[in-house]
């Protein structure tokens, strides 16, 4: 006889808990509604870019949200229009292994599919963001530069 699948029950990285089972929907938004409501009152950030947060990381958001403390350039966003931050990135870099800009911009923000010309305009941070965070060398950035920007058009266009 096959034993019961244990799977249901495993939390994945980041999920809220409850002492039991799994929350349902509408256990889940009002969660996050919590959870953003705290984003906005501790760090001082817009209530987009709080949901944002909790719904994509979980109890993980508060772990992102330390970015936003170290300095105020971490608060700024990649671009006007969409809810994903500087600290975000740094997050994605330091704890997910987040390698490249592209992996960055189309698998974990997923902003290539949703707007291509806003990846464009904010490849040049996010190549900034990664030189810093990995010692780039100026030659090195603008080789990273390159090879972005043509995976880039091969997506997009």
């Amino acid at each position: 006889m096959r034993e019961e699948s244990i799977t249901k029950q495993l939390r994945l990285l980041g999920q809220y808990k409850k002492n039991y089972g799994l929350l349902d929907r509408y256990q889940r938004r009002e969660v996050i509604r919590v959870a953003a409501k705290g984003l906005v009152e501790r760090y001082n950030i817009d209530r987009d870019v709080a949901k944002h947060l909790a719904k994509t990381y979980g109890e993980r958001c508060w772990d992102v949200a330390k970015y936003f403390a170290k300095n105020k350039e971490n608060k700024e966003r990649l671009h006007e229009k969409h809810p994903f931050t500087v600290g975000e990135v740094k997050y994605q870099i330091n704890y997910e292994l987040g390698t490249t800009p592209i992996d960055i911009l189309y698998r974990r923000t997923r902003m290539g599919f949703i707007d291509g010309e806003a990846v464009l305009q904010v490849l040049p941070k996010v190549l900034n963001i990664f030189a810093e965070e990995y010692k780039w060398s100026d030659e090195r950035k603008v080789q990273e530069a390159k090879e972005n920007l043509t995976k880039m058009r091969k997506m997009n266009f």
